[in-house]
């Protein structure tokens, strides 16, 4: 395991090989990704071949039952993918940039083969974050993919001062036991409705929050100053993730929230909602941009 850091004229980054994770990114000494997140909470981690939850650990892809590790015990689901706690190795490094890769072959659980690669290029302005999938095996594979970043707005505050903006006018309900996707329900029938910036307040968030094609590709945290990140993504996400970090009650309780933009959302692998399927030598990109607003 190793961090390797990246800087420019104002940016500076932090990327550990552990997870392929963004842990660090600030502007000019304002802290957009939380620094110092306690260990195995996923921070920055990439999330491939899925995102989030699967249900039981178990899904059916071309006729054929698969059984994954179970590694959330409490809920009994397999959480964010196979590559998170695993080492990725470095492929190039710039002082502005770096690459890595990581090969996943594990045909008794997933029946691709993938060649993963996660870029973190730091241009004037803003990070851009680029994660490409290859499948270099003979089986068609299914296939999502997020990154678990935690944001701050500069200092650490509680993030019920903070103020959110997604684009997006319906979300997917979950079971408050296990989290699982139960339906969709429109924003404005609830609380959470963020099309609009709003204070976060008391509310528990760890939803996924549907992307609305006619709404700007952005997600906005933002302190009581109107400082804060601009998280940018392009069609490869069709859904954001939100969580209100809770972790629990403990010191660091609520003081990030977790911004996941997703190609797909919970349980994507039995439900079959805008999951990728990549047939041998088809690839996938996904592509963000991180920026002070």
């Amino acid at each position: 395991m190793s961090v390797i850091e990246i800087n420019s004229s104002d940016f500076k980054a932090k990327i550990n090989s552990y997870g392929a994770s963004l842990v660090y990114l600030s502007k000019n000494g304002f802290d957009l990704i939380e620094p110092d997140t306690k260990p195995n909470l996923y921070a920055g981690s990439v999330l491939a071949p899925w995102p989030n939850r699967i249900k039981d650990g178990r899904y059916k892809f071309n006729n054929k039952i698969f059984e994954l590790p179970i590694n959330e015990v409490a809920k009994n689901n397999s959480l964010h993918g196979l590559v998170a706690n695993s080492e990725w190795q470095v492929l190039s490094k710039t002082q502005t940039s770096v690459e890595l890769g990581y090969y996943l072959d594990s045909p008794e659980i997933y029946p691709g083969k993938l060649k993963l690669t996660t870029s973190y290029i730091l241009h004037e302005g803003h990070l851009e974050v680029c994660i490409h999938a290859l499948n270099i095996g003979q089986e068609v594979a299914p296939y999502g993919v997020s990154i678990h970043t935690y944001f701050v707005t500069g200092k650490k505050v509680k993030n019920d001062q903070l103020f959110l903006q997604i684009p997006s006018s319906e979300f997917m309900q979950v079971d408050l036991e296990r989290l699982l996707p139960i339906g969709l329900k429109r924003v404005d029938k609830v609380d959470f409705d963020f099309r609009v910036s709003k204070q976060i307040s008391n509310l528990f968030i760890d939803h996924a929050f549907k992307v609305d094609p006619a709404l700007p590709k952005q997600v906005r945290l933002l302190n009581s100053s109107n400082l804060g990140v601009n998280l940018e993504f392009d069609g490869s996400t069709k859904w954001i993730q939100i969580h209100t970090a809770d972790r629990q009650g403990g010191d660091d309780s609520r003081m990030a929230v977790a911004i996941e933009p997703m190609s797909c959302p919970p349980d994507a692998f039995n439900s079959g909602i805008d999951l990728i399927t990549l047939a041998p030598a088809q690839s996938h990109t996904f592509t963000l941009k991180i920026r002070q607003d």
